[in-house]
């Protein structure tokens, strides 16, 4: 399986717009869904159908980008013979420069 980007952030005051990641499963990997659950209850996740079969974009969007704020997805495909790994995202929102983390 594999997940790009593996990091997804927004800057400090950025639009709260949605941001992808794509995740595509190799031929012999038998995974026939996506469960994504973040970490934080700041960021959205939801896992749409990709442009082929074996592949699913998952959709983040934080809450708001006026505080500093971070989670982790865990991405955990659904295979047939139950033997999933799990894989996971990280997401941020930023300080402004020069400000304290």
């Amino acid at each position: 399986l594999s997940v790009a980007p593996t990091f997804v952030y927004w800057k400090n005051g950025e639009e709260a717009a949605a941001k992808s990641i794509t995740v595509k499963a190799a031929k012999d990997y038998p995974a026939k869904n996506m469960k994504v659950t973040s970490s934080s209850p700041e960021f959205t996740a939801t896992v749409e159908p990709g442009k082929g079969a074996g592949e699913w974009t998952i959709k983040v969007q934080p809450k708001q980008t006026t505080r500093t704020t971070a989670g982790v997805l865990t991405i955990q495909p659904e295979v047939s013979n139950g033997a999933a790994k799990i894989f996971y995202a990280n997401m941020s929102v930023t300080a402004p420069p020069g400000s304290p983390q």
